[in-house]
């Protein structure tokens, strides 16, 4: 079989309608246009059934089919089909999730039917109602809401209120002998009175049209209903769905609904479910023949069509476009042919209709933006989308692997029965897994962890695959793994798209200068020595000259913050200097280029390093070996740096210098024997002032643990031999003795105290020969 994947990663829409379109996960379709399984003539079919269903019994019809196989969006399909019929046919959707007890459900079911069909229980009649009452109770006074038209009096009321004021008024002029007037106000009170008398039998009129019906008992609902359903010309078709998401008892309730009002005249109850879970609901109450239950109340029933795999496929790789398609490149790990054996082998297993293919299109759509960089994406696109599959449909599984980075990336670090345990949770990640995912997360496991393929009783791979995997960004690779659980560049790393900046600066020297100090401000100078290290062949040769010097720059600040021979952010400082020198295959080059950069420079340690390494393969005398510099060059470079060396010492910068013992033994070293620096020294500690300063810089700082602790204590010792190299112990023990105490500080004479104990117990034991 051939699949033209890459024609499925071209993406045309923008990344905010990717993800718009692609999180609608659980959203069926409402038009044919939208219709991917070819469904529209099926839904033609079952609409020309429905309405011809009528009669003067009602029908049951079903529409059956798994979650997430399309019933809603063939419902939407068949009702597009009943707009476009001349005349158009009534229907309604019910939804029953609302509703509560058995008379709930059927007074909201009429309810729906009689907003259909109008008359006095249809929610139009019920809102003429509700506005003859609240009219009538304006009239008649009772409307609390117009309290400011007439201090709670209605119309009515008021009215007669302002009568009886009228005739008192006639009443009290006729007393103080007007002959005129009061004739006026008794007629005024008297017409006044009679209105009033008149709005309150308005008022009992208006009251009596908007008559509730809302709590009329269900048999004078459903009777005024049949009266009405029986004058249709076509059938009333209500659909009913997500039956299957409701609770057994729920279930049971609205089956028992149904069968009560299949009989009313013109309906037609079309029932949208999952066979399995409707029959276990109905047990209870039909026992093992749920199914026969089912078979009395529903008369046809129409199943949805098989979908095929490969259409399931085809549509999720058309679709898939949206989200990754401008990211499917070689740089982010996408490569064809893995990508068929992933999917194929992996994913679709996981993909068993629509519904699942849009959560996982969901999924995606929200994750692979956020690995998505300035300059680069963060994570192998293949790996990510596995690992997303698995985050959708196993969860569990995705959470345990999160969690099992040492197990799942350790190659060949088991034996015996370290290796068995490790075995049997590898495969414990499996059996985690639903029954009939366990392949597909078997196979998944093995692709994007070819550490533990062994695990499976497949191939071991060495540590000579890491380098390839960094490159491919792999999740199997130790510094992605865990990008892919964080959702971000883990803390304290250099992101993809930094490093691109990097190398995009190292053409130009202040602007590589910048990008270093960027880097050391954001707290990643050590990963970035790693990545260095990891990625030499990415650095472009034709930036050595910029580059060289920029390595020695980290070096030196790595090895300052913790010198010693256990800096391993350090040693991925010099040793990514030294591969990167020997990129550059022509050795007159490299040394020309070296020593430009030396000669520039007052940064010593990794110059030292690579001058030392250098004369160290000269010492094994490998002749097939070829040697980082010319052996003109490497006599260059010796003398070049102890010259500056001694630079440093007559600045007064080297006693201070957290490399100063490591220098010494350079100096050495570069200049063919100790007594360059021991003279050195020999002046430094002739200084009172100078000489506890310098007695700490001696200090071997270690680490103690014994067996079964959990952490190591510190230890602080001098080591005989490096205190026999460079001093006389005689001369040193009576220097130690003239100090002033009490003007040393609390660590100076703490260091004070222990080399003079040392000494002592060495002059009293066999000298040790000076190397």
């Amino acid at each position: 079989m051939y699949w033209d994947w890459q024609k499925f990663f071209r993406s045309t829409s923008t990344e905010d309608e990717q993800v718009a379109e692609n999180t609608n996960a659980d959203i069926p379709i409402k038009k044919g246009a939208d219709d991917l399984l070819r469904r529209t003539t099926f839904a033609g079919r079952i609409a020309d059934v429905l309405c011809a269903a009528g009669g003067h019994e009602g029908r049951v019809f079903a529409i059956r089919g798994d979650w997430g196989n399309g019933k809603s969006s063939l419902k939407n399909l068949i009702i597009e089909k009943f707009r476009s019929r001349e005349p158009k046919p009534d229907w309604l959707e019910f939804n029953p999730w609302q509703w509560g007890d058995s008379d709930a459900i059927t007074r909201a079911l009429f309810f729906e039917m009689a907003s259909k069909l109008g008359g006095k229980h249809s929610p139009k009649a019920a809102a003429r109602a509700r506005s003859f009452r609240k009219y009538g109770a304006v009239l008649s006074g009772s409307a609390g809401h117009l309290q400011q038209a007439g201090e709670g009096k209605g119309v009515a009321e008021w009215i007669t209120s302002v009568g009886l004021m009228a005739a008192g008024f006639g009443i009290g002029v006729q007393g103080v002998g007007s002959s005129l007037l009061p004739l006026s106000m008794t007629t005024i009170a008297a017409a006044l009175l009679v209105i009033a008398g008149a709005v309150r039998f308005v008022a009992m009129i208006v009251s009596a049209f908007g008559r509730d019906r809302s709590a009329e008992p269900l048999p004078e609902v459903r009777k005024d209903l049949e009266t009405r359903l029986r004058k249709l010309k076509q059938p009333l078709i209500i659909f009913v769905d997500d039956i299957d998401r409701l609770e057994p008892e729920q279930i049971r309730l609205i089956f028992r609904q149904i069968k009560v009002n299949a009989n009313l005249p013109n309906i037609v109850f079309v029932l949208l479910f999952q066979p399995s879970i409707v029959v276990k609901a109905l047990e209870p109450v039909a026992g093992a023949e749920g199914s026969d239950y089912l078979e009395k109340i529903i008369q046809a029933n129409f199943d949805l069509p098989a979908v095929p795999a490969r259409r399931i496929a085809e549509i999720f790789s058309e679709q898939l476009q949206s989200v990754v398609g401008q990211l499917a490149l070689a740089e982010n790990g996408f490569e064809q042919r893995r990508w068929g054996n992933v999917f194929l082998g992996s994913m679709q297993p996981f993909i068993a209709n629509l519904r699942d293919m849009r959560r996982l299109l969901s999924s995606i759509a929200i994750h692979v933006p956020l690995h998505q960089g300035s300059k680069a994406f963060e994570a192998n696109m293949i790996d990510l989308l596995a690992l997303e599959t698995l985050r959708v449909f196993e969860p569990e599984i995705h959470k345990a692997i999160s969690r099992s980075k040492a197990l799942l990336l350790s190659a060949n670090g088991y034996h015996g029965d370290a290796k068995g345990a490790a075995q049997k949770t590898i495969q414990g990640l499996v059996e985690a897994a639903a029954p009939d995912h366990r392949p597909a997360c078997k196979a998944m496991l093995r692709e994007l962890f070819p550490t533990a393929e062994w695990a499976f009783g497949g191939s071991h791979y060495g540590s000579d695959w890491f380098g390839t995997w960094n490159e491919a960004k792999r999740v199997c690779a130790d510094r992605y793994f865990d990008r892919y659980f964080e959702l971000q560049v883990s803390d304290g790393t250099v992101s993809d798209s930094d490093f691109a900046d990097f190398i995009e600066s190292s053409a130009d020297a202040r602007s590589l200068a910048d990008a270093v100090a960027r880097l050391e401000a954001a707290g990643v100078l050590a990963d970035l020595a790693a990545r260095l290290d990891e990625s030499v062949k990415r650095l472009p040769i034709g930036h050595l000259p910029t580059l060289l010097p920029a390595m020695f720059e980290i070096g030196e600040k790595l090895n300052s913050r913790s010198a010693g021979p256990m800096n391993t952010s350090y040693v991925a400082a010099w040793r990514a200097a030294c591969w990167f020198l020997r990129e550059e295959p022509d050795a007159g080059r490299r040394s020309d280029v070296f020593l430009e950069a030396l000669r520039g420079s007052e940064l010593l340690s990794v110059p030292a390093m690579l001058i030392s390494l250098d004369m160290d393969a000269r010492e094994k005398d490998e002749p097939t070996k070829e040697f980082l510099f010319t052996d003109d060059s490497l006599a260059a470079a010796k003398t070049l740096w102890v010259d500056k060396i001694k630079a440093l010492a007559t600045r007064g910068a080297l006693e201070t210098s957290a490399e100063m013992l490591s220098f010494l033994y350079r100096w050495r070293d570069f200049s063919g024997g100790f007594d360059e620096p021991r003279a050195w020294l020999d002046r430094i500690a002739a200084d009172e002032r100078q000489l506890p300063e310098l007695v700490m810089r001696f200090i071997s700082v270690g680490t103690s643990q014994a067996l079964g602790d959990y952490f190591s204590i510190k230890t602080e010792k001098f080591q005989r031999q490096t205190i026999e190299d460079f001093f006389d112990l005689d001369e040193l023990a009576g220097r130690l003795s003239r100090l002033d105490r009490a003007q040393l500080s609390a660590a100076q004479a703490e260091a004070v105290k222990k080399l003079e104990a040392s000494l002592a117990n060495w002059r009293a034991s066999p000298p040790v020969t000076a190397s």
